[in-house]
């Protein structure tokens, strides 16, 4: 284990010439020799070393292991570097690890300190050394051609004590990237935890060699027990953000008619990704952003169209397409959808100026919505589209349960949530949206940035429950409320507590589309659910029956889902926005539909898209009338009984949460086809059961279910 008393520090400092002394003088008012940050190392560190001489250095960096070498550039005097120890573009298979470099630059030779820490880190630096530099020159150039140079890191003095306490770690960060464990090699299998010791770790069995198994499913996993676990906690698994290498703009104007289009499709609830291509999905994401960048409220910032579309061309670059419900599509799907809510709330007007709209009130306090500001809307759609970021393909019990180190990093509490959190503000930082808002240290920019995130984390379904309770205060607490007599601090409160509700809304909108846009997502998320289960079963852990996919039954899952999650939810919200019914309404048909569909006979079982598609004998964007044929949703069981066999959890013996539902999982696949990614196993013949169950009742336990009987399941949706 690595610990900073067992380490030593060298410090290289050449302290200023002292003045000549008549022979026997003394003053006390002299200035020390020592940097002033030599107490502070020796607070930290087991053995700090000062030293003036640059010729000695390389045998100080071998005699004293594991050691970390502090240049203080400000007293370097480049004169005092021997010749011989500067780099001469010298070609050194062994060079520093740090030197590899993404940017196509060329490095500053000419400078003495510059050349003498590359030929440091050529020569020297290994598993146990590594090079950290200091300096009060705040020149962006000089920093990178340092790093370039081979040092690890390049700290602004004057130094402070909370940085000093993380050197060490550079030694950490080294030690395993030059000399990685062989528990890393591709013919390896991850470490999960036991089901029953969730945060012991021990190896998979010899006879699961995750090389072998399928690409995009071995790659998923490999990033989450490997890259994750080897790099720094602070990066993104998936993506390098630190990386300063200029991406080239894939930025290009739309015909007037391409514009036409997708302002109809995005004002539409007939909205489907599917019918559109990347760089469309783009377009649409910026189109939205610009309806909300025409109020005058947000004049300040002044994005470009181009800006915004490297920004939106990056963002979705960190979502992964081969998982095929949390993807790219799906983050533009939950975009739209809260836009649209926003639009029928008269809050911002359609891209299509031909779509009625309910009159936009602005800011007269009459409603609960008018509760939010431009800015509040703004942060709510950026919180959309990045609310599921990076997503790694597994659900936050699969992280937990195996002892993952995002699971250990956010202590298993909302892990997915905060981590998509993590990477969208930094794509944020890296393309300077931060600055749009006053920079970090801005009042502005902290209230944008507690919207995001707060608005982010209301999507963990774990909370699901307790959210719903809130939104049903919140109901009952504005009812007749004279909002302008709330105290700004209470009015925040309450604007976060609608961006949560519009976005959960949104996130598990799917079932509340026309038909035959729910029906395809429902078939990819039931898909996911199932490669969640065959991974598990490859991994010798515990299979939750609605990871089953010889047991899972579609249609009550998503029945299960309208009656007990979905509904509370939106009847919850329509008492706050009234105008919300519209999406209740949708739902009430849907359900009807999937009723038809569980109670239809067919002959081979099975049930898939095409069957879904060929028996919908209406168009998808009329709805059923349903004022002659009320659905009552909490018919046919009580929900206390199914709500306690949906909070069942087989794979840890207390849920963390405490939560009602399971988690869901979505675990990468290759495409959308809903083929198995497993070689001997072929999904597309058997997504999932489909049986008569109108006659018999759900099992009363499913979680004891070892039969071959369907599961009647409930989705949640992580």
């Amino acid at each position: 284990m690595m610990d900073p008393l067992r380490c030593s520090i060298i410090v290289l400092y050449q302290p200023k010439p002292r003045p000549f002394l008549v022979e026997g003088y003394t003053d006390d008012t002299l200035e020390d020799d020592s940097p002033s940050y030599l107490g502070q190392l020796r607070q930290v560190f087991g053995q700090v070393i000062i030293q003036h001489s640059i010729a000695d250095i390389p045998q100080y960096i071998h005699a004293c292991s594991p050691s970390i070498l502090l240049i203080d550039l400000d007293t370097i005097d480049p004169r005092a570097i021997p010749p011989h120890h500067q780099y001469h573009n010298h070609h050194n298979e062994h060079s520093s690890l740090y030197n590899a470099c993404s940017l196509d630059c060329t490095l500053d030779t000419t400078d003495p300190r510059i050349a003498w820490i590359k030929y440091l880190s050529t020569k020297f630096i290994t598993s146990n050394a590594t090079i950290v530099v200091c300096s009060s020159n705040q020149d962006p150039n000089f920093m990178l051609h340092c790093i370039h140079a081979g040092a690890a890191d390049y700290l602004l003095q004057p130094l402070r004590i909370d940085v000093i306490k993380t050197l060490f770690l550079k030694l950490h960060r080294i030690a395993h990237d030059i000399n990685p464990p062989s528990s890393l090699s591709s013919s390896s299998s991850p470490t999960v935890a036991s089901p029953t010791q969730p945060f012991a770790v021990h190896t998979v069995p010899s006879t699961v060699n995750l090389s072998t198994l399928w690409d995009g499913l071995h790659h998923r996993v490999q990033e989450i027990f490997i890259k994750d676990n080897h790099q720094q906690l602070s990066k993104s698994p998936c993506l390098n953000t630190y990386n300063t290498h200029a991406r080239s703009s894939k930025y290009h104007t739309l015909t007037v008619d391409q514009t036409n289009y997708l302002k109809t499709r995005i004002s539409s609830w007939d909205f489907s990704p599917f019918d559109l291509d990347h760089a469309d999905l783009i377009h649409c994401v910026c189109l939205i952003f610009d309806q909300v960048l025409r109020f005058p409220e947000l004049s300040h910032l002044k994005m470009s169209q181009a800006q915004l579309y490297d920004f939106i061309d990056e963002l979705s670059s960190v979502y992964h397409d081969a998982n095929p419900y949390h993807n790219f599509a799906h983050a533009v799907d939950v975009l739209q959808c809260s836009y649209f809510f926003l639009c029928k709330l008269g809050l911002v007007s359609f891209a299509d100026r031909h779509v009625e709209l309910a009159s936009v009130t602005g800011h007269n306090m009459t409603r609960p919505q008018d509760l939010l500001r431009p800015k509040d809307i703004f942060a709510l759609l950026i919180a959309a589209i990045g609310h599921d970021a990076a997503h790694p393909g597994v659900n936050n019990m699969f992280l937990i349960n195996s002892a993952t180190p995002l699971a250990l990093l956010y202590n298993d509490r909302s892990v997915l949530e905060s981590f998509h959190s993590m990477t969208l503000f930094q794509i944020i930082k890296k393309h300077g949206l931060d600055q749009y808002a006053g920079g970090t240290g801005a009042a502005d920019y902290q209230e944008f940035r507690k919207t995001v995130v707060t608005t982010i984390l209301a999507t963990d379904m774990s909370l699901h429950n307790e959210y719903v309770t809130k939104i049903k205060d919140q109901a009952v607490r504005l009812k007749n409320c004279d909002f302008h007599s709330l105290e700004e601090p209470a009015k925040m409160e309450e604007r976060l507590l609608i961006c949560s509700a519009i976005i959960k809304c949104a996130d598990i909108s799917n079932v509340t589309r026309p038909f035959t846009r729910a029906a395809k997502w429902a078939e990819l998320l039931c898909e996911e659910f199932a490669c969640q289960g065959d991974l598990e079963r490859e991994l010798g852990l515990p299979v939750l029956p609605t990871n089953d996919r010889n047991k899972v039954v579609l249609e009550d899952s998503q029945i299960g889902f309208i009656r007990f999650v979905a509904v509370n939810l939106f009847e919850s919200v329509r008492e706050v926005m009234t105008d919300m019914n519209f999406a209740l309404e949708y739902m009430q048909s849907n359900l009807k539909r999937w009723e038809n569909r569980k109670n239809a006979t067919h002959d081979s079982g099975v049930s898939t898209l095409g069957d879904i598609e060929s028996s919908t004998s209406r168009t998808d964007d009329k709805r059923t009338s349903t004022s002659s044929q009320s659905v009552d949703y909490h018919s046919h069981a009580g929900v206390d009984n199914l709500q306690l066999r949906l909070s069942v959890d087989t794979t840890r013996s207390e849920s963390v949460f405490n939560q009602q539902f399971p988690s869901m999982p979505a675990v990468a696949m290759t495409n959308y086809g809903g083929h198995s990614l497993r070689p001997h196993q072929s999904s597309s013949s058997t997504p999932y059961l489909i049986h008569d169950t109108s006659s018999t009742p759900p099992p009363p336990q499913w979680t004891t279910h070892d039969g071959a009987g369907p599961v009647y399941c409930q989705c949640t949706i992580q």
